[in-house]
């Protein structure tokens, strides 16, 4: 390698700075870096075979902000103005086309479904999954409770109730058939299967995002971790509250206006016209 210095671009990031941040000292205006890709990038200098010298350009305009998107920012490549870029960048077929991304640093992360032969003698109960038996048994009370309060309202005057009842991230961009994609992939293999060095460096950067969490979920005294996702009585609390309440209601409303001729005529008139707005109620559900 000659004695040149890489330029190496680097990106300018507001908000979520854990992978890669530059803070410029308000003193010397000197800039300096931190973060995750930054620390990955140190150490996998490190396991080159050659010394690599290099100095960082920050991707920015006059005003020390983003000077443009990722794109743009490895579009830099192209035109000749960094030699590489370090950053949190998602390898896609488009930036493909322009320059060679060295081995990704962390885990692509993908996923198959494939099919499963169950059991088909327990799938004959598969239905009574999703509640749990305490819903199942409230749900069948409630439903027996509030066809008996319709019965009684409804005996008088209908003559059908009168019957009995019965649910990746790049560490670096290269120019197109750069020597260095080979060199640089080889060394973050050896980086990121050193488990102990990528827990050091994970903590470094995430440590204070993961305790943050941990507390936020200590102090929801309410939270709970369950591998039972079935429905239960609680779910339903304040609709079975309510059902009750309203038949109760409708069932002491009809009593009494079966029982008018023990009260005077103004609290008949009152008992008369609550029990018409409840058989309205009943007739429009």
């Amino acid at each position: 390698m000659t004695g040149k210095k890489m330029k190496i671009g680097v990106p300018i990031t507001h908000g979520f700075s854990e992978f890669f941040k530059i803070v410029w000292d308000p003193r010397t205006d000197v800039p300096t870096y931190s973060g995750f890709s930054y620390d990955v990038f140190l150490e996998v200098l490190k396991e080159l075979p050659f010394a690599l010298p290099y100095e960082f350009k920050p991707f920015m305009n006059a005003r020390r902000q983003s000077a443009g998107s990722y794109d743009d920012l490895l579009y830099q490549i192209t035109l000749g103005v960094v030699d590489a870029v370090v950053a949190d960048m998602t390898i896609t077929a488009n930036r493909s086309n322009y320059v060679d991304f060295a081995l990704p640093y962390s885990e692509a992360r993908v996923s198959m479904l494939v099919a499963m032969k169950d059991d088909e003698r327990r799938n004959m109960w598969i239905f009574l999954k999703p509640l749990k038996w305490n819903l199942w048994l409230t749900t069948g009370l409630a439903f027996m409770f509030t066809g008996f309060v319709v019965g009684v309202l409804k005996r008088q005057k209908n003559e059908d109730f009168n019957g009995s009842p019965s649910e990746q991230f790049s560490l670096s961009a290269f120019p197109m058939r750069s020597p260095l994609v080979s060199y640089v992939s080889r060394a973050v293999l050896k980086v990121t299967q050193d488990k102990a060095k990528m827990d050091a460096i994970e903590r470094k950067n995430f440590l204070s995002l993961w305790t943050s969490s941990c507390q936020d979920m200590m102090m929801d005294q309410d939270a709970r971790i369950s591998t039972d996702l079935s429905l239960s009585v609680y779910s339903f609390g304040g609709l079975f509250i309510i059902t009750g309440f309203a038949s109760l209601f409708a069932l002491v409303a009809e009593l009494l206006i079966s029982n008018r001729h023990h009260f005077s005529s103004s609290a008949y008139l009152a008992l008369f016209i609550l029990h018409w707005g409840l058989q309205r109620g009943i007739h429009r559900g």
